[in-house]
């Protein structure tokens, strides 16, 4: 049986970096809250590859460090303004993440739910998207209704 090991995001994410930046691919299992409910901790799988700086904009998830407190996130870009990049979980109401785009370490490129993959140039994966940064004023009432449900 294979043992499960807990490796710390400090430690395993400069490494996923570093091999992202050699051409790999790198698929990793979600954790955390901050992107549901289109990513869910320990249910979803994210595949990230080299960031297309010319493709970093709104709608696209990224792998990067944020700006000052050198944090790394799995978040949305939801706004660029040349290289300066504005991050935001999809299921953060108000926080916000700036960074650039030196910073990004890679972007996802397929999501894997089960035995389904989603591709993110796929229509499906590109509608979500779109709609979700288009209801982020109602965010706070949608979220809301998905955590009760």
């Amino acid at each position: 049986m294979m043992e499960k090991r807990l490796i710390d995001n400090e430690v395993m994410l400069p490494e996923v970096a570093r091999l992202i930046a050699s051409g790999h691919t790198v698929t990793l299992r979600v954790k955390g809250q901050s992107m549901n409910p289109f990513l869910r901790h320990g249910r979803d799988q994210v595949t990230l590859a080299s960031p297309e700086v010319v493709g970093l904009q709104s709608g696209v998830v990224v792998l990067a460090r944020e700006q000052g407190s050198g944090r790394i996130v799995l978040h949305r870009i939801i706004h660029r303004e040349g290289d300066r990049l504005t991050l935001q979980g999809d299921g953060n109401v108000l926080g916000t993440e700036l960074t650039t785009v030196d910073q990004v370490m890679g972007q996802v490129v397929e999501v894997i739910r089960g035995t389904t993959h989603y591709p993110v140039s796929g229509r499906l994966w590109r509608w979500y998207s779109r709609c979700w940064l288009m209801l982020r004023p109602l965010r706070r009432w949608l979220l809301a209704a998905y955590r009760r449900l």
